[in-house]
């Protein structure tokens, strides 16, 4: 496409950047429509004046080009550097710029358009302000008068603090409230210089610091360290047999086969008699990710692997040097990447007959789907989900359970529950959902005007139906070529997308893909939906449809 060229000099700046639409009666924001109208000035299907052609160039390079089209799409749905806002952001007229409004009421959404949140309102909680509706009020406040305010709290048990200092003797700060204080307790000053949950004493008092040495069943400190003669195993320092690979040694001293004595901890070696051999060499110790050619570290050793260090079931040199796998911290056990060991009642796993009965996941709610504890959307062995060893997979013998996973019995990337890292590797058909191809929700919007050049839509969803990822029709039955972007803001999803030819929008335009297998576009609420002609104006009685 070639750009239209004007002298910038005799124009002057525009006043609102941007805000093309509709011809004559421009709305103050910016849109899709005026994404729209600029592609018509670029590929001259619409003749600009002096004026328009300077609003339209936002780039501010003396020519209306491409890049200024995808700049304005950006701008409908996440403006930062113009200050013109995105009519999706719902600002009114007001003060300060016609199109902006002042911020009266303290809703989370930047209602002047301004990049900052509820400047200049009074937040319900916060001092001098109404109470929450429960009565409540942040660190140091409490409910009192009337009317009811926030206003400072007496120091004590059950007052709001932000430190342990504000509570006074015998009380610690605990999710903003003071509380008694059990000696050893974290937080807490020291038992006879001891601490309980995995604690240091340091200065007086129990707390976790990870720079020191881990004790026998806590995490493991700096560069994996333990207390004595432990080992840090999966993240937690456990008990560590004298000779046993990995262990520490005297010098002399008898290790496990092919290991000898080397700087005080059993590493192995190799020949007869057994000597050490240089580090990084296939056989050899290995420090972290360093091994010669394409070995890989595996358990403390270089190794010849096709995996891809950090996946599931692949070689791994300590903890958290695996990637997650449906949300799960995968550990590093015996130099291989695995999920965490299942055991306690009501966790992953575990036989249930009611929600009440289930528990949480590392951090991720459980919910009893077939009579097992599972994740959200991820039953207890399906295909690409949890699994006990022994316990079986949907599907077997084709899926088998690995290393705590349910995965094709030969399984290769980008097929059907195995590992991945985009959609795209995935085979056509599967989509890539929290590290394994699968079946995701897909929602599919279709548009059925004859006049449509863009589109303009603000969505909500919801943790069970999240919207992951939106793909446009490069081409389409009317040869459109939709071209598009979208934003999150918390639940909320807003999407703009315009023809890259001046043809009309028809048939299916947008892919949304979803977290959940079992979600649709029912699950979707849609709170604006405007397309456009190729002059930006607003199209009456749109038809549009949700597959």
């Amino acid at each position: 496409m070639i750009p239209v060229v004007f002298v910038l000099a005799t124009l002057g700046s525009a006043a609102r950047p941007g805000d093309l639409a509709p011809p004559g009666s421009e709305d103050g924001c910016l849109s899709a429509a005026d994404a729209s109208l600029a592609l018509s000035i670029v590929v001259q299907k619409y003749a600009a004046t002096a004026a328009q052609l300077a609003t339209a160039d936002v780039s501010g390079d003396g020519q209306v080009s491409v890049l200024d089209v995808v700049r304005l799409l950006d701008a409908a749905v996440l403006n930062t550097d113009l200050p013109t806002p995105p009519c999706l952001a719902g600002c009114a007229d007001g003060s300060g710029y016609p199109w902006q409004s002042t911020e009266t009421t303290c809703d989370d959404i930047d209602n002047d358009c301004d990049g900052a949140f509820d400047e200049g309102c009074c937040t319900p909680g916060t001092a001098g302000c109404k109470c929450l509706p429960a009565g409540g009020c942040g660190a140091l406040l409490s409910c009192v008068g009337t009317p009811s305010l926030c206003q400072p709290c007496p120091t004590g048990a059950g007052c709001g603090c932000t430190t342990d200092a504000q509570c006074g003797a015998g009380l610690r700060c605990d999710a903003g409230a003071c509380i008694a204080c059990t000696p050893g307790a974290l937080g807490c000053s020291c038992n006879a210089g001891a601490c309980s949950d995995c604690g240091h004493c340091v200065s007086g008092r129990c707390t976790t610091d990870p720079a020191l040495p881990g004790a026998e069943g806590c995490a493991c400190g700096a560069q994996n360290a333990c207390a004595g003669l432990l080992l840090c195993d999966g993240g937690l320092c456990t008990e560590c047999p004298p000779g046993s690979p990995g262990c520490p040694c005297v010098s002399g001293a008898l290790c496990a086969e092919n290991h000898s004595c080397q700087g005080g901890t059993c590493k192995p070696c190799k020949g007869s008699p057994c000597e050490p051999c240089t580090p990084g060499e296939t056989g050899c110790t290995c420090e972290g990710e360093t091994c010669d050619g394409e070995d890989v570290c595996v358990g403390g050793v270089c190794q010849p692997s096709g995996c891809q260090q950090g996946e599931l079931g692949c070689p791994c040199y300590g903890n958290g040097s695996c990637l997650p796998v449906q949300g799960i911290p995968l550990q590093c056990k015996a130099g291989l990447c695995a999920l965490p060991d299942v055991k306690a009642p009501g966790s992953l796993g575990t036989p249930c007959s009611g929600p009440a009965q289930c528990g949480s996941f590392q951090g991720a709610g459980l919910s009893c789907n077939g009579g097992l504890c599972s994740l959200a959307g991820c039953p207890f062995g399906s295909p690409g989900c949890p699994c006990t060893a022994g316990g079986g997979c949907a599907g077997a013998p084709d899926i088998q359970c690995k290393l705590g996973l349910c995965v094709s019995a030969s399984c290769s990337v980008g097929y059907a529950g195995c590992s991945c890292l985009t959609t795209g590797a995935c085979v056509p058909g599967l989509d890539c959902v929290a590290g394994i191809c699968g079946h995701a929700g897909e929602a599919y919007l279709k548009i059925n005007a004859s006049n449509s050049r863009a589109c303009d839509i603000l969505l909500e969803d919801s943790a069970d139906a999240r919207i992951t990822d939106v793909t446009y029709a490069p081409g389409g039955a009317s040869g459109c070529g939709a071209y598009g972007i979208f934003r999150r803001r918390g639940n909320r999803v807003a999407m703009a997308f315009i023809c890259t030819a001046d043809t009309a929008m028809v048939g299916r335009q947008a892919r949304l893909t979803l977290n959940n297998a079992t979600a649709t576009s029912q699950d979707l609420e849609v709170l604006s939906f405007v397309c456009y002609d190729r002059l930006g104006h607003p199209i009456p009685d749109l038809s549009g449809d949700w597959e």
